[in-house]
């Protein structure tokens, strides 16, 4: 409509379009071509009529054109003294939201955070100017949709969240869907990656519910929402959801390219990969991204590639070549961030040196947002028990893995427990002989993680298999608990546990307990 308004020379309803429609202008540019061709207007013309810059500014925003855009934002705030003082607030509201979708044309952060900061005070300020409410109200909504955007984009999850989580609010009372939309796809990803995996779930589902923008930014709100979701099915250990959710946001990207969304599919889906135990093809996704040229515009992107590479190489025993990417990322930090921390200390712990993994790795145990995204967290706290119990150390291993638990229990987190393989099922093992708060959680994780990385169930040396009920029983048998406690909690009757026993003793051809407890640890059993 801005378009066509444009191209008629109807500056009235020009004005109209961009005072009712500047959000959403700002936000969701539109598809690139669609209207007629718009002329360039007379130099003279726009002198006298800054708000007329501004729609010629809005059709360059559109097209991609930064450098045009920018000639017209010039113009406009150049000549802003010829707009009347009734109207002088609402100009420069629409003029730096303007000046904000071109900061995010450019790619530029840094630049977006200050803009949108500067139209979040000027939403703010509603002195001298009573009589338009929603212009402030709608000015306040798309800062906080582009600041948290913008700090999406650079890694600082806490701040986005908040950002994000506020604007979604002041979209619902400013009745903007497509602002509302792009909060909720984003906030989706935050709360994934922060270790909300409840929240980003139904956020995600929201957002895929809600009516899609018919502009670009319909498919990229996409696109985010399923990387959430798989985010959340990965840390879920859900392999086959994630890698179908990463197919989706794929999708959405191919009309309309996003850096972080396309990064971040390739990240994840190396993980995938990764724990699907296919490393070629986990390093063949990030040879892919890393020659696209639509990823990783920011460092915290790059970052993010090079960490990914470095786990598939712990991942196939090449942990110098490991530490060799991540060490120059330190920048001389005597405490690095917990995204290179922890596979720093994955690597120490590979190599067998688990007082240099101790050393690196970062505080996790603390409720405290501030310790890091919880998945971060409890890579730090299982690596922290396993070093622990290769110090010998039993006691402070349990009291670690016990912690785990608790952090991981009220989001099901399971990729931390199953990543790891037999070392920290062997600690979960020895949690039950311990005695832990949560046995239910341990014994589905214990079989969770006797599958192998391809998600198969691994081949063991018995002439006559276990059945699934033997298998359930001998994790039981792990623990203190007697035969009748066992009976009550997989509801049957204690004659049926003891045939199922003595069926786990001739097949394993041992003769008691702790017996069949050793033989089906070295099975992989248990």
């Amino acid at each position: 409509a801005l378009r066509h308004a444009l191209a008629a020379g109807d500056r009235d309803y020009v004005t109209t379009v961009l005072v009712d429609h500047w959000p959403c202008i700002v936000l969701c540019l539109g598809d690139h071509g669609v209207g007629t061709e718009v002329p360039p207007p007379p130099e003279g013309a726009l002198r006298e009529a800054p708000d007329l810059a501004l729609a010629y500014a809005a059709d360059r925003l559109s097209q991609d054109d930064a450098v045009g855009a920018d000639h017209y934002l010039r113009l406009a705030a150049a000549h802003e003294h010829h707009i009347g003082s009734e109207r002088r607030m609402r100009f420069g509201l629409i003029l730096t939201a303007f000046q904000l979708a071109h900061a995010r044309l450019r790619g530029d952060p840094t630049r977006v955070m200050s803009t949108a900061r500067r139209l979040l005070a000027l939403g703010t300020d509603t002195d001298g100017d009573a009589d338009e409410p929603d212009q402030h109200l709608r000015a306040r909504t798309t800062a906080l949709a582009s600041l948290g955007a913008a700090q999406l984009a650079s890694g600082d999850l806490v701040s986005a969240e908040r950002s994000l989580s506020a604007g979604l609010d002041a979209a619902e009372l400013a009745r903007l869907p497509c602002v509302r939309l792009s909060c909720g796809a984003r906030l989706a990803v935050a709360q994934a990656g922060l270790g909300a995996l409840g929240q980003a779930e139904r956020a995600a589902r929201a957002a895929l519910r809600a009516p899609p923008c018919r502009g670009r930014c319909g498919e990229l709100c996409g696109g985010y929402a399923y990387l959430a979701l798989a985010v959340v099915h990965y840390e879920w250990d859900r392999l086959s959801d994630a890698g179908r959710y990463l197919d989706l946001a794929a999708a959405c990207c191919r009309g309309a390219a996003d850096p972080f969304v396309i990064t971040g599919i390739a990240i994840v889906r190396t993980s995938v990969l990764q724990a699907q135990g296919d490393l070629h093809a986990a390093y063949n996704a990030l040879r892919v991204a890393h020659r696209d040229p639509t990823t990783a515009t920011t460092r915290y992107l790059c970052d993010g590639l090079t960490i990914a590479e470095a786990n598939v190489r712990i991942c196939a025993g090449d942990t110098a070549a490991a530490r060799a990417l991540l060490t120059p990322m330190l920048d001389g930090a005597t405490a690095p961030p917990a995204a290179l921390a922890v596979p720093l200390g994955r690597a120490y712990l590979r190599d067998g040196n688990p007082a240099a993994a101790t050393a690196v790795l970062p505080g996790w145990a603390d409720d405290e947002a501030a310790a890091g995204p919880l998945a971060l967290r409890l890579e730090a706290g299982l690596l922290s028990a396993l070093a622990a119990h290769r110090n010998g150390d039993a006691h402070r291993a349990s009291h670690a893995m016990e912690r785990v638990l608790v952090l991981a229990r009220p989001e099901g987190f399971r990729r931390p427990f199953t990543r790891a393989g037999s070392p920290v099922r062997r600690l979960l093992a020895d949690q039950l002989d311990a005695g832990t708060a949560h046995w239910a959680m341990v014994l589905d994780l214990l079989g969770a993680a006797t599958t192998d990385p391809a998600g198969t169930a691994r081949q063991v040396t018995l002439e006559e298999p276990l059945t699934d009920r033997e298998l359930t029983v001998l994790r039981h048998l792990q623990g203190v608990r007697s035969n009748m406690e066992i009976a009550s909690n997989l509801s049957l009757s204690v004659n049926t546990i003891k045939t199922h026993i003595r069926s786990i003793y001739r097949k394993l051809r041992v003769t008691g307990r702790r017996e069949a407890i050793t033989k089906a640890r070295e099975l992989d059993l248990v």
